[in-house]
């Protein structure tokens, strides 16, 4: 086993991928378009607004005639009429000293330069009494003040959440263009290993792929479960072969270490090979990775600390390539202060952190316990990847990266 350093490892997967990044493209609905990466720059293909229109509801006039207007001494203006939405085009012309009534989108009569809110006013019948100086241009939006024709409203590569799936809407857009979504297939390794239906005193519950699982799904990846695989090389590597089949990539859990079942490498080498194996990381040391086919098999250790160290520092980075982002954008990072000493180590550090808002503050604390016990994982937001020989004092402000987008609603 060669250790490398984790940045190392992860050049050695780019390298023998760099043809694969990122996946082919598809068309989808823009309903289904949230949470997916933009394949295209999406442009305006008109202007938003596309006529000078109220952004309130209110009397449409000159904002000469409301010169002097106040709640004592009111200016009093003929109401005309009314106008809407759907009265767009209107040829409509305001009279000497006329206001109309406009509900917000409305098309404003000619000769309109304002706005005045329907709350700095009073209708009586057939007149509007102004009860506020207006300025020119208030209460209005221009034409193109939204977005202008032939604009960039969402680069290529970027994720579209919520807002953006309006954006691209109001640009008259019914579908977009996506990177497809890849695909992990997940294989748990061990004779011990079995689904919840089985589970007995002498048996350990496949939890970790369904944590593995669920991340995935956070990140827009999404997971295919290859199921359980006995402490056999041909069993795995039959399973790794079904994996590289229907997936982009594929993620072992146990198996890998150096031990006499530890048969995940040698189930890797006769399909294809080693890139790495080995890492100069706590926890997670016996991590690696091959390549089977142009897709690569990431060998996860099988305590939950290691497991989830090896998935976030190799797995994410290189499904955000597939998927055609950045890490970053998949997995939001904070700055936090730590509240305590934490002391150097002579490799990398996976620190789990869990992250507290404390009186305007943001406070890191390590999380400590056994690799192999899943309640410490389970108190941690996200993590710090600490470098080697590298003290941390308390109060210092390092950068955390959350285990997902739903860690901030557990900052108690």
């Amino acid at each position: 086993m060669k250790f490398r350093s984790p940045n190392a490892a992860l050049r050695s997967v780019s390298l023998k991928m760099q043809d694969a990044f990122p996946l082919c493209n598809e068309r989808v609905p823009i309903g289904n378009a949230t949470g997916r990466v933009l394949a295209e720059n999406v442009r305006s293909t008109f202007d938003s607004p596309r006529f000078t229109r109220p952004w309130v509801d209110g009397y449409a006039t000159k904002a000469q005639w409301t010169e002097g207007a106040s709640t004592r001494r009111p200016v009093i203006l003929s109401l005309a009429g009314n106008l809407f939405p759907e009265d767009y085009p209107t040829d409509y012309e305001l009279g000497n000293r006329e206001a109309f009534f406009v509900a917000c989108g409305a098309p404003l009569p000619n000769g309109a330069d304002c706005v005045v809110r329907a709350e700095d006013a009073r209708v009586t019948k057939s007149q509007v009494r102004i009860l506020r100086q207006t300025r020119r241009g208030e209460g209005l939006s221009r034409v193109g003040e939204d977005f202008d024709s032939g604009s960039v409203l969402m680069r290529k590569h970027g994720i579209i959440g919520p807002q953006e799936i309006g954006l691209i809407v109001a640009a008259g857009r019914s579908e977009v263009l996506v990177f497809q979504k890849p695909k992990l297939g997940i294989l748990s390794v061990g004779n011990e290993i079995v689904d919840l239906d089985h589970f007995a005193a002498n048996r350990i519950i496949n939890n970790y792929a369904q944590v593995i699982s669920a991340a995935s799904v956070e990140l827009g990846v999404q997971p295919i479960s290859l199921g359980i695989a006995k402490d056999d090389v041909h069993e795995i590597a039959s399973k790794l072969s079904e994996g590289i089949r229907l997936c982009n990539a594929v993620v072992t859990i146990g198996g890998c270490s150096i031990g006499p079942k530890d048969l995940v490498p040698d189930a890797i080498r006769r399909l294809g090979e080693i890139m790495f194996h080995g890492v100069r990381i706590r926890p997670g040391h016996v991590a690696g990775a091959g390549i089977i086919n142009g897709k690569p098999v990431f060998m996860l250790p099988g305590h939950i600390s290691a497991t989830t160290m090896a998935f976030y520092v190799f797995v994410v980075p290189t499904m955000a390539r597939l998927a055609g982002t950045k890490p970053n954008l998949m997995l939001p990072t904070v700055i936090a202060e730590s509240n305590t000493n934490i002391g150097k180590s002579s490799t990398h550090t996976f620190l789990r952190l869990r992250l507290r808002k404390r009186i305007g503050r943001l406070l890191a604390e390590p999380i400590h316990g056994g690799t192999n016990i899943m309640s410490s994982l389970s108190k941690a937001n996200g993590f710090a990847l600490i470098p080697p020989n590298t003290a941390i004092r308390k109060g210092q402000m390092i950068d955390v990266t959350l285990f997902s987008r739903l860690e901030h609603a557990r900052f108690a």
